[in-house]
């Protein structure tokens, strides 16, 4: 087997930077979150790194943005890991990250290219202690409300329950990944078990990591967009998360709210003018069966919700 190839297209100008992992059915929304990140992440020089493969093209009114472009080959490096269907090898590529990365960084925040930017004190973020953990994030939104619950991906593996983070927000501390070979552990224990996994990354990370990571602020993972939009109207989120299948993009009954469509489409429709999204309603009414129902939903999980909250008073407080 050939060695993976990583091939930057100019040099690191940070000490930090944030990264994104994409292929090319994805790179249209990749770009618009690294656009997002460029506007209105606060820290002028900050690297936004973008993983793509070799064929990857981008389009001729975004090259003047200085994105890095890291072109990416595995050569096999996944072979025997579990993948679903409708998702791609392309999740386990933030794995490599440190290994290739850490001389130029000391930490990177990876990002899930189904999210929103609204912005937030990035340049902090970077900073906060992480106590030796190799990795920083928020729980998955299963331990929001019953934190204590035993996340059937690790149950099923026959493994303890412990705190489950959910894999689209994740800050790396790359000196401790790497030296802690997580990527050689992810590698071993995905291919012994990819007969029992049912998840990708996310699953794999959690079960060789089993809590030796920091917990941060759901602000920076806001996994809530759709079932509970009355909470992130009264809460400073600085990323949200369309977990699940629909997003910004496919919402053809028009569940997200404009303010989340309208901006990837005017992105599309400008960078992309060949990729037409799916055709939303422009409102949603208000008095409905359906916008009574999600109310009175909120409504009932105001004193679960209330508990996580309260244990991060601030927005950069750490567990």
């Amino acid at each position: 087997m050939m060695d993976p190839v990583f091939r930057p297209n100019r040099e690191a100008k940070s000490r930090n930077a944030v990264a994104l992992c994409t292929d090319t059915a994805y790179l249209p929304y990749t770009l618009f979150v690294a656009d997002q990140l460029q506007r209105n992440s606060g820290i002028p020089d900050l690297d936004i790194l973008i993983v793509v493969p070799e064929d990857c093209v981008i389009p001729a009114s975004l090259q003047n943005r200085d994105f890095r472009i890291c072109r990416f080959t595995p050569n096999g490096l996944f072979d025997g890991l579990f993948v679903r269907n409708h998702l791609s090898e392309n999740a386990y590529h933030r794995l490599v990250l440190s290994k290739f990365l850490r001389k130029d960084y000391a930490r990177i925040l990876y990002v899930d290219s189904d999210v929103f930017v609204h912005g937030g004190d990035f340049a902090r973020l970077f900073d906060i202690p992480m106590n030796g953990h190799p990795i920083a994030a928020v729980r998955d939104i299963p331990q929001w409300k019953a934190p204590n619950v035993h996340v059937e991906q690790l149950k099923d593996l026959g493994l303890p329950n412990v705190r489950y983070f959910n894999s689209g927000v994740v800050l790396y501390d790359t000196a401790a990944f790497d030296d802690g070979d997580f990527l050689g552990q992810c590698l071993s224990f995905g291919r012994a078990n990819s007969h029992l996994m049912t998840h990708q990354d996310q699953q794999l990370l959690n079960c060789v990591l089993q809590g030796n990571w920091q917990e941060i602020s759901p602000i920076w993972n806001w996994q809530q967009p759709i079932r509970s939009p009355l909470f992130e109207a009264t809460i400073p989120v600085a990323i949200t998360h369309f977990i699940g299948r629909i997003k910004p993009w496919n919402d053809a009954k028009g569940v997200i709210p404009p303010r989340f469509t309208l901006p990837v489409r005017g992105f599309l429709q400008q960078h992309f003018p060949d990729h037409q999204p799916v055709p939303v309603p422009q409102s949603r009414d208000i008095t409905s069966w359906h916008m009574r129902t999600l109310t009175l939903k909120n409504l009932a999980r105001i004193p679960k919700f209330k508990r996580y909250l309260d244990r991060f008073p601030d927005d950069l407080t750490a567990h």
